[in-house]
């Protein structure tokens, strides 16, 4: 029998391509352990539904008390159930508690182990000799508990995380703490992945309102700029519903930042960390600039105001143009530092008080960073590939970084609470505004078979990211809470600005011992002798309002509910992006002076014409565009509960109008979409015990084009090094998604599910790379058709139930796993791209995805170990000149230890990235989707990032 299951697991694994690195002694173990979830006889439990007998409605937040033993007790849901558990087996005495009405004496319970004890239906009343008073409170939602039971009360398809959970681990920023929600993976650090497909198919919503966008290039929410300690939770809705943005495939992430503290906190976080490639080793970067560490390092770079905003409307003036050239800051200078260790500031403020009967809470955060990070790249490029898909070295360049990041962040959120024993009112003023910057210098060393030269290029960039977002949310309770009221109004605006990005050459033939010539071109260029600027600055305003009407209550005989929902999302962006950039040119300048470094060549010394340098303007009427983007949302749905199933469905309408302005080669290009997209939801929950939860969804959703996709604005990525266009016709992708999932609460904070899920995408959006007349060039376009689908496991699980031995009673795991399989057929429609491959995964797609982690806590001490790794996927798709580039899998093990040294210290330290794996690019060289096939399968980028060990304090006054 053993053989035979072991058989058919194997089958299994091979069908879904389950990764090898896990074995079948794992999976027998994960089988294992979850068996024991349905056996826990030592204990009982009680449980029962709470109804005020008067208005013949639920009562949630009445307290369920033993009087003999304090440590037994639960507080009723948003049902009216209580479920307690763990209760050794006797006969208890109980009593129901809520704020105006008479208190309930349950005596003589009897609780039997391995039995569930349903008190049924407990009618409570209101206590008419105590006064109506106002209360003013919160229900606490940032625990491991109140999420859990926010995702089990859900009725769409949803995983999260609480600050309680996200206090046991060392993570700094949101991007941290997202990636250990199941199915979920962290891209450079801070972009996220859902259910293995890229950041384009994802949604963030910040407190209720679309998030912006922190990048130029592409629909993605940076989640590093948001501190952890700042966050009341997230939550990640896999499957949607009427009132969610329909613009999404993996899922839509909620963000909530606390507004309210229970008591007055101040506290001082400070950290340092050391990078075991970086710190207290060489670093290079620019000289010159003194503010870098404040954000503010523009100024110093910034074309000066008088400056013409033409080169070229100056003709054939070529004196006028060299004494304007003169103004410009020809600083190319680098110098060698030594990296210090990271500093990391955080400052936290809450206060709580009362104006007359309205409760005040704020919380306020300030927090600066000072990072740097050094590594060595190794890029490949290959040619000459042959039948079997052998091929031979084209490029081959080593790379050195030297980045210096900054950043700086203040947030501050304020509550009033109005909420009184019958109607509740709460407006909410929430702030945040973060500014980054990084100064980095690159210097790559390396050889050209193709032209037979031996190359030396360096890159000086500094960059700065402003993101200013401010909301105010109502909230009000009608008719006694059988109407609910929400409205958001807010605004935000990014500013992303890179001044004078300085790039250049060096060359000399390949195998010579002459010294090096700085290449200096008759013409300008976006590589030699470059500088490179440009400014993004984009508003979003938005208003929405959603409104709920509980139409059906609970009665004494049945469990029927109907909620009629409504509302609406207004939102308009505009966007304005400009790019400028020229290069010194060869005016007949000696040529002997070539033979000097950039830094040395490149000033204003040499400008002059006819015998020197000459700054000419290379920019082009496609370097600019301006946007904008109209978004009217508005929707109904149901929400219809009879017994243990629940119905949740709705009609979603989206009308969006995208608009562009640029030009082309002086042609102007103009893109205006208008779309009407019905977008239906269906939501099916199935509560067929008070611990297991069966749910289906199926819906429609989209994914629109960016403007920087839509947009023909042609941009030379340096660190690829590849050229990037747009491309105006784009289609709207339309995807169908089905989901079903099976959940089990051993407890009010433990949780297991299992789920699977299907997508199907019609033109879906793509980057493409091509071989353009001179550089590669990355391309978007549709393909025709797509399907994604795939299996769930997540697992929150404390071990307390497993065994006797209280040192491991102090333990708790949580695990999640996802298996994804992913197709993109083009049949015999290739006509766009006539070698691309006609079946491969989708682009961005991880075939697997895991998240692992183990928690300690006793007394004073916290200890965890969070591990998690992603399938091969792939970064750019390829065709039979150019080859289809893999990201492959990188595994991550982070450790952290934190200790109460007294009631107001805390000391923290960290270790990420313990196993230092490569994060590395290869293609594959035969076209065959099998990777690491040697000799076939080159790498094209690998480097390490190095171990990370940070040790801080947290003072709390």
């Amino acid at each position: 029998m053993h053989c035979k299951n072991q058989t058919t697991i194997k089958l299994v694994m091979n069908t879904l391509r389950f990764p090898k690195w896990l074995s079948l002694s794992a999976v027998f173990l994960l089988l294992s352990f979850t068996a024991p979830f349905t056996s826990l006889a030592q204990t009982g439990s009680l449980k029962g539904t709470l109804i005020d007998s008067t208005a013949n409605e639920l009562i949630f937040g009445a307290i369920i008390s033993s009087p003999e033993f304090p440590n037994i007790g639960a507080q009723s849901d948003f049902d009216g159930n209580f479920l307690i558990q763990n209760i050794k087996p006797g006969t208890y005495n109980f009593k129901i508690s809520y704020i105006g009405y008479k208190e309930v004496l349950l005596n003589g319970i009897v609780v039997n182990a391995g039995q569930t004890t349903d008190l049924g239906t407990i009618n409570i009343k209101i206590d008419e000799e105590v006064p109506v008073i106002e209360i003013v409170g919160e229900v606490a939602t940032n625990t491991e508990q109140a999420v859990v039971q926010e995702v089990r009360a859900q009725d769409q398809v949803v995983s999260g995380i609480s600050a309680e959970q996200i206090s046991k681990s060392q993570d700094r920023d949101a991007a941290a703490v997202i990636s250990r929600i199941p199915g979920v993976t962290l891209i450079d650090g801070r972009f996220i992945m859902i259910r293995g497909l890229s950041e384009r198919y994802n949604n963030v919503l910040l407190n209720g309102a679309i998030a912006p966008s922190s990048e130029s290039e592409t629909r993605a929410f940076s989640f590093d700029i948001l501190p952890s300690n700042v966050i009341d939770r997230i939550l990640v809705f896999k499957s949607g519903a009427a009132e969610m943005p329909g613009d999404f495939a993996g899922g839509i992430i909620k963000v909530y930042t606390k507004a309210n503290v229970d008591k007055n906190i101040t506290s001082l976080g400070i950290s340092l960390g050391y990078r075991t490639a970086t710190t207290f080793k060489s670093f290079t970067r620019q000289s010159g600039y003194n503010a870098d560490w404040t954000t503010f390092g523009n100024n110093a770079r910034e074309l000066p105001a008088d400056f013409p905003k033409d080169l070229k409307n100056l003709g054939f003036d070529y004196n006028k143009s060299v004494e304007y050239s003169k103004q410009l800051d020809y600083n190319w200078n680098t110098k060698e530092t030594t990296a210090m260790p990271d500093l990391r500031m955080n400052l936290l403020v809450g206060r709580n008080f009362y104006a007359g009967s309205v409760k005040i809470s704020s919380i306020n955060n300030l927090s600066y960073s000072n990072v740097y990070q050094s590594y060595k790249n190794d890029r490949f490029r290959y040619w000459n590939y042959d039948s079997e898909g052998k091929s031979e070295t084209k490029l081959a360049f080593k790379d050195q970084y030297s980045v210096n990041s900054y950043r700086l962040g203040l947030m501050s959120n304020w509550s009033a609470n109005f909420t009184k024993s019958v109607n509740k009112k709460i407006l909410t003023f929430r702030n945040f505004y973060t500014r980054s910057a990084f100064n980095e210098t690159q210097f790559r060393s390396g050889y050209d078979n193709e032209k037979t030269q031996e190359l030396l290029f360096q890159s000086l960039r500094y960059g700065t990211n402003a993101i200013f977002s401010s909301q105010l949310e109502g909230e009000h309770g009608m008719r006694s809470n059988k109407d609910n009221l929400t409205w958001v109004v807010g605004f935000s605006q990014i500013t992303r600005s890179e001044p004078d990005w300085k790039r250049a050459s060096q060359t000399r033939q390949l195998g010579s011992s002459d010294p090096f010539r700085t290449v200096v071109q008759p013409g300008p260029t976006a590589q030699d002798g470059a500088s490179f600027f440009t400014k993004l600055t984009e508003g979003v305003v938005m208003n929405s309002v959603d409104y709920a009407r509980n139409m059906l209550n609970h009665t004494d005989s049945s469990r029927v509910r109907l909620t009629l929902k409504v509302g609406y999302y207004a939102e308009y962006k505009k966007r304005t992006y400009y790019a400028r950039w020229m290069s010194l040119t060869d005016a007949g300048i000696d040529p002997s002076l070539k033979f000097l470094s950039p830094d040395e060549l490149f000033q204003s010394q040499y400008l002059g014409y006819p015998n020197g340098l000459l700054l000419q303007e290379g920019t082009r009427t496609q370097d600019r565009y301006d946007a904008s983007n109209t978004l009217i949302a508005g929707y109904a749905g149901a929400n219809f509960v009879i017994s243990k199933v629940t119905i949740d469905g709705g009609l979603r309408m989206e009308n969006n109008r995208q608009q562009i302005e640029s030009a082309v080669d002086g042609t102007p290009v103009i893109i205006d979409n208008k779309i009407l997209t019905p977008l239906p939801f269906l939501n099916l929950s199935y509560r067929f015990h008070e611990k297991w939860v069966l749910r289906g969804s199926a819906m429609k959703t989209i994914n629109r084009p960016e403007f920087r996709e839509l947009s023909p604005f042609p941009f030379y990525d340096f660190n690829i090094p590849a050229d990037k266009t747009g491309n105006p016709n784009l289609k709207v992708c339309d995807i169908i998604n089905l989901d079903t999932r099976l959940e089990f609460y051993p407890t009010e904070a433990e949780m297991v599910a299992v789920g699977v899920f299907y997508k199907h995408f019609k033109n879906p959006i793509e980057a493409y790379l091509l071989q353009g007349a001179s550089n590669l060039v990355y391309i978007y376009d549709n393909a025709p058709e797509a399907q994604s689908y795939g299996v769930e496991f997540e697992l929150r699980k404390s071990l307390e139930s497993f065994t006797n031995v209280e040192f491991m009673q102090r333990f708790s795991l949580l695990f999640n796993g996802s298996l994804i399989y992913s197709q993109i057929n083009f049949g015999n429609d290739l006509t766009s791209y006539s070698n691309l491959i006609q079946k491969r995964a989708m682009q961005g797609q991880s075939p697997y995805v895991v998240n692992a982690g183990i928690y300690y806590s006793y007394r004073k001490t916290k200890l965890s170990g969070l591990y998690n790794v992603y399938g091969p996927r792939i970064f750019s798709v390829g065709d039979s000149q150019i080859r289809t580039i893999y990201e492959m899998p990188r595994a991550s093990l982070d450790v952290t230890y934190s200790y109460e040294l007294n009631k107001k210290t805390e000391l923290r330290i960290g270790i990420s990235n313990l196993l230092n794996s490569s994060i590395r690019l290869q293609e594959d060289g035969n076209n065959n989707r099998k990777l690491n096939e040697k000799d076939i399968d080159k790498n094209i980028s690998q480097y390490r990032i190095g171990q990370n060990i940070n040790v801080g304090f947290v003072y709390n006054f």
